[in-house]
């Protein structure tokens, strides 16, 4: 059985009743009732259709594998992608909108086509990839390209700056407002609307019920109120009694990481996970280049740094893992950790440290001296703890149980 596509004077074969089985258009226009349901050749005069994504879709008819490559952070792979996206939409494959929707946030979603990707899915209601689209234009705000932003209607505009979680500075922002109004001709769009913006971060942990569930909790306090967020399982590689293994987070994304699959046996877990709060997925993001547990995992600005922990043979590793979120790119810093003694001494825990002003402190003579890693330099050096205002305190680590003694009272209690 054909399809002929009028603008392209081509025949393309489908098998017509896999065709029916995943797609709704065209299951409806062969129905019983359809007076040309016996035809063996449709014809398409969609003109805008391509060749190329008309094979793509009959590719997934036939297989139920979608043959893109999955090479991330090329933009023609990601343009195919959301041509053939735009065909299940069209054709109605509700499967291949999931497939073509999760392998496009396996890709980098560049900021030069994020407003576009926004817009598109937002009128034709992809909820998944319209929710990850807004988080490009919100922490990429500066990236996008300003003619995008200033063709923008006042009512998606508005969404982008009036957003709490946009990330750009203020004078950027009030350019942008200033020059959006020039070209609309429209000055209600209040300038004080960027004033005293401050991003909302849930302080949160996750919780398990018992050591051998798979099963993770994220719980948050909100400054009123405690509350479950979500629940998810580690992913399908991450089984039995793993050491070591670090979580943490940006944005809308945890970030798993290393991990060793009992102490000592030299068995480690060098994948480096993604779990998406908008798909509810895991996305396998990359693979360590050294295999880490215990080590510090932390953001600064938008690398993920592996600082320090324990390697392969027990060995205590002095170096920082850096990736790059946005290219996908490892490095490695040019400077050796100072405080090795300390994490000598912790090889079966964390050490203590937090991340300040997009710097990384870990005490040293607590609470007197702070070895600090300043990542825009790549370099370490140790100051006093008078110089940081407001005064930083750092607490020991202590496994908790969850008593819930009333029903409206929740009380956190240390083990």
């Amino acid at each position: 059985w054909g399809l002929f596509v009028n603008n392209y004077q081509k025949r393309f074969k489908v098998q017509k009743q896999k065709l029916m089985d995943k797609s709704l258009y065209f299951a409806a226009l062969w129905s019983a009732d359809y007076r040309e349901h016996d035809q063996t050749e449709h014809t398409i005069n969609y003109d805008h259709i391509l060749s190329i994504s008309l094979q793509d879709f009959i590719d997934w008819i036939h297989h139920c594998k979608i043959f893109i490559s999955t090479t991330r952070y090329d933009e023609d792979e990601l343009i195919r992608l959301l041509n053939l996206l735009d065909l299940s939409i069209l054709f109605a494959a509700d499967k291949l909108i999931e497939d073509s929707t999760d392998r496009i946030e396996r890709h980098c979603i560049p900021p030069k086509y994020a407003i576009q990707m926004w817009r598109w899915t937002e009128d034709l209601n992809v909820k998944v990839l319209r929710d990850l689209s807004l988080d490009v234009c919100l922490d990429r705000f500066s990236e996008l390209p300003l003619d995008s932003i200033y063709d923008l209607s006042k009512e998606n505009f508005l969404k982008l700056i009036g957003n709490i979680n946009i990330r750009a500075t203020e004078s950027y922002l009030v350019d942008v407002i200033r020059e959006w109004n020039n070209r609309h001709k429209d000055f209600t769009v209040p300038l004080n609307i960027i004033e005293n913006k401050v991003e909302k971060i849930l302080q949160s942990f996750i919780s398990c019920e018992d050591d051998g569930d798979n099963k993770r909790y994220i719980h948050c306090w909100d400054g009123n109120n405690f509350f479950e967020l979500t629940a998810f399982e580690y992913p399908p590689d991450i089984r039995g009694s793993i050491k070591g293994m670090q979580i943490t987070a940006r944005r809308y994304d945890l970030y798993l990481c290393g991990g060793e699959y009992g102490i000592g046996s030299g068995t480690f877990n060098r994948n480096v996970w993604r779990y998406s709060l908008i798909s509810k997925k895991w996305i396998h993001e990359t693979v360590m280049p050294v295999e880490r547990r215990h080590m510090i995992t932390v953001f600064l600005k938008d690398k993920l740094y592996l600082v320090g922990g324990v390697g392969r043979y027990q060995q205590i590793l002095k170096t920082i893992d850096i990736y790059d979120i946005y290219t996908g790119v490892w490095t490695s810093s040019g400077t050796r950790i100072p405080c090795a003694a300390l994490f000598a001494s912790l090889a079966t825990s964390v050490p203590d440290h937090v991340d300040y002003n997009n710097q990384l402190l870990i005490p040293e003579y607590f609470p007197t001296y702070y070895n600090i890693y300043r990542s825009d330099v790549d370099k370490w050096q140790t100051e006093s703890s008078d110089l940081f205002s407001p005064g930083i305190i750092l607490t020991q680590h202590a496994s908790c149980y969850i008593d819930v003694t009333d029903r409206h009272k929740i009380v956190l209690r240390g083990s």
